[in-house]
């Protein structure tokens, strides 16, 4: 995080002495919260100190490490304390906020941006899982109140709406090209063809974020929105002026119900300032953005799906030729989450250099777990092993993408995390979910379970999905149990190459990918443990 962004977010409201932030995300308990905030109130009174501001925030993504507490006073660095409970309010509110001395064997780190470091305690950018990462879209996360629009507007949300709204659609997009945005919520290529191609449509176009996020354990898009949920919508109201839309929709899994309530706080808060709605900042641009609440299934995330569950059907559909999906008969352009919230950090309209290119992952089986953002390029190992904190040698495999990735051995942890590199490794990254395996795991176990959750997963609308996963699924547990032959494993790959040119969908064409990468990868260990099972 650059200095002046860290001055932005450790802001002290005048007149006050300080601020205590409590981070409030789902990877928190439901109950926790709460009881910090009353065990600080409580503590607060008994040593008189009502000129501190409490805040709730959207959590800095270090799930290992909640409950984060950051504490910030005139004259000393910002202390976060990690893991939290009431009873060590106490010692916070009475040592820290009260003596003004921080205290140093509770603390995870400290921002020095209001003074002098403070002895015995790491600085911010020493911790690992912070340090290495490179904050584009997520530096407000975590240091911001979601539910605040002036905190958003004083770290610039909205700040370029001005000139946005004032520019026509292809300038919009040229600038786009040239920060070279690349969508997130799949193969990672190119947003340009399809946004021009919406854009040149001569009727009313509706602009879909999919915030579905159907991928088990995976949970940047949840994060963002919980934590900056002005990011997403300043980002849509971008992309609607890109392709000429005047209604958004914003379809959530239904179980991200935080989520829900802040983004519905922001879009309440944002029309008020009349930055949604008609006439937005007093010119002639109308746009609106409505929440829905999507299905459950894994298969509602993938694109055509989505767009059947707003029209009112159900189940993914092809694609037509031209790239455009329909919905209502209208064009429609799905775009996901964390690519909306990288429009909303480009310098439109400036000859300013945009920044780096990055892409947002959550950590799950690592030592440290929760979510970074990390340059494109960074390498798995930078990501699982110094972000994540996770030994080499405690490490089998990883897995890349969830269940539309695939599974990658530690001879290629130096791979770095960027397209060209997901080609080669036949894998898709557009859930975002890094998993680490470790040594205890059977490839086989893992395989199974990757194939059992392709089969039941599907929505059966097209033969060589639902057949073929249903086959790839009794292939592997017929070696398993001994009743199967030699060339199986041979014929389980084919079978995966097949189910991935012919299925219909984006989820079809994904899942194999386990397959295939566990075999390439791991097929001495799966020979093995197959010839055991005879």
């Amino acid at each position: 995080m650059h200095k002046e962004s860290l001055a932005q977010c450790e802001y002290i409201p005048e007149g006050l002495s300080g601020v205590v932030t409590i981070g409030v995300s789902s990877s928190t308990d439901s109950d926790e919260p709460d009881t910090l905030l009353t065990s600080l109130s409580n503590h607060l009174k008994e040593h008189q100190l009502m000129d501190i501001d409490v805040r709730i925030s959207g959590g800095l993504g270090f799930s290992s490490a909640e409950r984060l507490v950051k504490v910030s006073k005139h004259g000393m660095p910002s202390i976060i304390y990690g893991g939290v409970t009431p009873d060590m309010m106490a010692d916070i509110v009475r040592q820290h906020l009260s003596e003004g001395t921080p205290v140093s064997e509770m603390a995870l780190c400290q921002i020095p941006v209001h003074g002098d470091s403070v002895d015995g305690v790491p600085h911010f950018k020493d911790i690992a899982f912070f340090g290495l990462q490179q904050p584009v879209i997520s530096w407000r996360c975590g240091h911001i109140d979601p539910e605040r629009i002036d905190d958003a507007f004083r770290t610039g949300s909205y700040g370029m709406l001005e000139t946005v709204l004032a520019l026509r659609s292809d300038d919009i997009l040229s600038m786009i090209e040239t920060a070279q945005v690349h969508g997130h919520g799949g193969s990672g290529t190119s947003i340009l063809d399809r946004w021009t191609g919406v854009a040149e449509q001569d009727e009313e176009i509706f602009l879909i974020c999919n915030a579905l996020e159907v991928e088990p354990g995976s949970v940047k898009d949840q994060w963002l929105m919980e934590s900056d949920p002005h990011r997403i919508i300043e980002g849509m109201i971008i992309a609607a002026q890109a392709v000429g839309a005047r209604i958004g929709y914003i379809v959530l899994n239904p179980s991200y119900t935080l989520a829900r309530r802040r983004l519905e706080i922001a879009i309440a808060q944002a029309r008020r300032h009349r930055r949604l709605g008609q006439g937005i900042q007093g010119t002639a641009v109308d746009f609106d953005i409505i929440i829905r609440v999507g299905p459950p299934g894994y298969i509602t995330g993938e694109e055509t799906a989505l767009i059947s569950f707003l029209s009112g059907d159900a189940g993914p559909h092809v694609m037509p030729p031209s790239g455009i999906d329909r919905l209502n008969d209208r064009p429609a352009l799905v775009v996901n989450v964390e690519t909306f919230a990288h429009l909303a950090v480009l310098p439109i309209g400036t000859d300013e250099e945009g920044p780096p290119p990055t892409r947002l992952f959550t950590l799950e089986g690592t030592t440290n777990t929760g979510v970074v953002e990390v340059e494109v390029g960074t390498t798995i190992r930078e990501v699982v092993c110094d972000m994540g904190g996770t030994p080499e040698e405690y490490i089998k495999a990883v897995v890349i993408g969830g269940h539309l990735g695939g599974v990658v051995p530690t001879d290629l942890l130096d791979t770095p995390l960027a397209e060209a590199s997901y080609r080669w490794l036949n894998i898709w990254p557009g859930t975002g979910l890094i998993s680490v395996l470790d040594q205890s795991v059977s490839m086989t176990e893992w395989l199974d379970r990757h194939l059992q959750f392709g089969a039941q997963e599907s929505c059966g609308a097209c033969t060589p999905c639902r057949e073929g996963m249903e086959q790839a699924h009794r292939l592997l547990q017929g070696l398993r149990n001994g009743d199967g032959h030699g060339q199986d494993l041979i014929l389980l790959d084919q079978l995966a190459s097949y189910v991935s040119v012919s299925s219909m969908c984006g989820y079809g064409q994904a899942v194999p990918n386990g397959i295939s990468t566990a075999i390439r990868y791991f097929g001495n260990e799966l020979r093995e443990q197959l010839t055991r099972s005879h």
